[in-house]
C-alpha cells in the first residue's frame, strides 16, 4: 500500500527509515545531524567491523529519474564507504525493473532487491 510521505522533512525521512528498518533487521542505525553526511543517513557497525550504510531519499512518488540520477551522483560515495552492505530507503514507487535499475546504479554492496525499501 502506497503511503504519502511528503509531509515529512528530509531530517524526518531519514529518522523513520532508520527506525523501521532498523528494527525489521535488529539493530539500531546510528544517525547524525543535518548536513553534509557524507552519503550516510544511518551507519550499523557490528563487532567485527562490517558496516552496514542507509541512505534515506524522499521524493515525489514518481520521481524515478530524479532517483536515479542522485543515485548516479551517490555512486562515488558509496563506493568510497565501502561498505558491507547498502540499503536505500525511498518514497518512489517501485517495480521490479526499477529495482534492477537501481541495484545496477548503486553497486554490488547493495546486494538485494531486498534491500531498496
Amino acid at each position: 500500500m502506497p503511503h504519502d510521505f511528503s509531509m515529512l522533512s528530509p531530517a524526518q525521512f531519514e529518522a523513520l527509515s532508520a527506525e523501521l528498518i532498523g528494527r525489521l533487521l535488529q539493530f539500531r542505525f546510528e544517525q547524525f545531524g543535518e548536513g553534509a553526511d557524507g552519503g550516510i543517513d544511518g551507519r550499523y557497525i557490528r563487532n567485527d567491523a562490517g558496516v552496514t550504510i542507509l541512505q534515506a531519499k524522499r521524493y515525489n512518488e514518481s520521481a524515478i529519474a530524479a532517483l536515479k540520477r542522485e543515485m548516479g551522483n551517490e555512486r562515488k560515495k558509496i563506493d568510497r564507504l565501502m561498505p558491507e552492505r547498502y540499503i536505500l530507503s525511498t518514497s518512489v514507487s517501485m517495480t521490479p525493473g526499477r529495482k534492477r535499475e537501481l541495484m545496477e546504479i548503486c553497486g554490488p554492496t547493495l546486494r538485494t532487491p531486498g534491500d531498496i525499501f
